[in-house]
């Protein structure tokens, strides 16, 4: 009898070692679990928050990437003439002018002013500075403007009086431009021009003085009266222009010698062509004169071959 009762004592004591074990165990268990429960979210918060600190560090760069793009591109344009000190000037050979030949001021913006030294600035012959030089604007007077030969690449915007007859401009940077009245050929452009305009009334585009550009539309004044070879050559941005009714010749001002005018302007699709242009002079080696205007419509071709043009697309 007792020794049954010391067995039942016995079985009951494992019993409750046995309840207690797993008790104990599944306490653990799920202190653990809420442990790595807790531990789980705190990465994730981690990750989480990493994750928002990276895309508001890459909004804001971009953000100053932007701004920086825009205030480069952003030309801010002097409204006062420079101190005559700043530049550098040689006599005209008549004696009766100055010219400037260098530039020795600080700033990035520069205007020339209209005299130097008691005489009227005719002639800007170069722009050399050891700065760059992002913008110019010339006074009235001058009658010719040379970009130069140092630094010519960083201008990016140059504002000419109507004085002005000529000028080089072909080695700037400049994306806009505005033919002066006086001009009456056009010159040569930079490749990275965009867009033009014209204050006067020019007679003459000048050869090459598209070649390469960026521009994507023309409309040349009605007082053009000659566009000569390669003037628009390898334009193949280009997609709009219109010849004029003042128009009398393409190719070169003689018909001998002048082609490529609009060679491999691929894009090209529309050329305006008045009804009242009956007749142009066409080089007579000028079979390429259109050679690569691929995009040009059948009608437009037609209406070249009867103004008398004999070559191919």
């Amino acid at each position: 009898m007792f020794c049954k009762k010391k067995a039942t004592l016995l079985v009951a004591i494992l019993c409750v070692f046995a309840v207690s074990f797993v008790a104990c165990s599944k306490k653990d268990a799920v202190s653990s679990g809420a442990a790595t429960g807790a531990d789980g979210a705190t990465s994730q918060e981690v990750t989480k928050a990493d994750k928002k600190a990276e895309e508001k560090k890459a909004k804001a760069e971009a953000k100053k990437a932007k701004e920086s793009k825009k205030g480069s591109s952003k030309v801010k344009l002097p409204t006062t003439p420079n101190a005559e000190e700043d530049f550098i000037v040689t006599l005209t050979e008549d004696g009766t002018g100055a010219i400037v030949t260098g530039y020795k001021g600080k700033s990035g913006a520069v205007y020339i002013p209209a005299t130097i030294q008691g005489l009227p600035v005719k002639e800007v012959v170069r722009f050399d500075s050891d700065n760059e030089v992002t913008a110019i604007v010339v006074s009235d007077g001058c009658t010719y403007f040379g970009a130069g030969s140092k630094n010519e690449t960083s201008l990016k915007y140059i504002s000419l009086p109507d004085s002005v007859t000529d000028y080089d401009i072909r080695f700037t940077s400049v994306t806009e431009f505005e033919v002066p009245a006086g001009v009456k050929v056009v010159r040569k452009m930079p490749p990275t021009l965009e867009k033009i305009s014209f204050r006067g009334t020019p007679e003459e585009i000048g050869r090459e003085a598209f070649k390469d550009t960026n521009i994507k539309t023309i409309t040349l004044p009605d007082s053009i009266k000659g566009i000569r070879s390669k003037a628009f050559e390898n334009c193949i941005a280009l997609e709009s222009i219109n010849l004029p009714a003042s128009l009398e010749w393409l190719g070169d001002e003689s018909p001998v010698f002048g082609c490529c005018t609009f060679w491999e302007c691929s894009n090209l699709k529309e050329i305006i062509i008045p009804d009242s242009l009956t007749s142009v002079i066409f080089p007579e080696d000028g079979g390429s004169l259109f050679f690569g205007c691929s995009s040009l419509p059948l009608a437009t071709q037609a209406r070249l071959k009867q103004l008398g043009y004999e070559g191919s697309f």
